[in-house]
């Protein structure tokens, strides 16, 4: 489709250009973890086309995604001049992207907080603190519990877009729409029992570096997009790369 975007929006086989923006960042973490299954060309080739793909797809969701979850497995890695190193280069291409025809309006548009100059339409942090208002006073009345499963869908699908909260574009805000903040406690608790799983630890850190980046980038991108069914891209892309490096895992 073309909305405005320097390369519109391309879903490929997936029902919806977020879905396929997700996948790529996914998918990018999980080539960069089997360089040593593979040979180095194939797997250079492999993450050149995916972050081509990324940059193509229209889904600038995907581009910050993929930037701090990069910047998240250097700091875990402990590669701290590399991060910072990475951390200048960003800061120097917000000078140049200006200058760059096309550019501007499309990637430039991640880094304008308040939608001011771009083209492209996306949500400003003066919209995020309005749905961060809205997100609690719809659940004034049941903050602790929420409104129950599967309560932002069955509002859209009957109601349409909420007058402030649009599809619930943020992972936090359906959590508290439906669970309260007992749910949010589960769902960070579930994050750290990822993180300190027992047979998690059997693998070597590189491999542990790559699964919590994966998990960082799910949530990442939901936080920023919200949760329209991509859990389950996260699950089988993580349990196929934990079947695939079976030979360093014992219980």
């Amino acid at each position: 489709s073309d909305d405005g975007r320097l390369f519109g929006r391309i879903s490929s086989f997936f029902l919806h250009p977020m879905t396929f923006g997700l996948f790529l960042c996914l998918s990018f973490i999980y080539v960069l973890g089997t360089k040593e299954r593979n040979k180095t060309i194939i797997n250079i080739s492999l993450l050149i086309l995916i972050f081509v793909n990324i940059i193509t797809c229209g889904v600038r969701s995907a581009i910050a995604a993929i930037l701090l979850g990069a910047l998240f497995y250097l700091l875990l890695s402990r590669k701290i001049k590399i991060a910072l190193t990475a951390v200048f280069l960003s800061l120097v291409s917000l000078y140049i992207i200006p200058y760059i025809s096309g550019l501007e309006n499309y990637i430039g548009s991640i880094f304008d907080f308040n939608n001011a100059r771009g083209t492209v339409s996306g949500s400003s942090f003066d919209m995020r603190f309005e749905q961060l208002d809205g997100c609690f006073k719809e659940i004034k009345d049941c903050i602790f519990i929420g409104k129950g499963y599967g309560w932002c869908h069955y509002y859209v699908e009957n109601n349409g877009a909420h007058p402030v909260l649009l599809c619930f574009e943020s992972l936090f805000f359906s959590v508290m729409c439906q669970n309260g903040i007992i749910g949010l406690l589960a769902y960070i608790y579930m994050c750290v029992r990822v993180y300190k799983n027992k047979y998690m630890c059997q693998y070597e850190k590189k491999y542990r570096y790559i699964i919590y980046t994966m998990v960082f980038v799910y949530l990442a991108f939901s936080m920023i997009t919200g949760e329209y069914g991509y859990l389950k891209y996260l699950l089988i892309i993580y349990t196929i790369f934990l079947i695939n490096n079976r030979s360093v895992f014992r219980i």
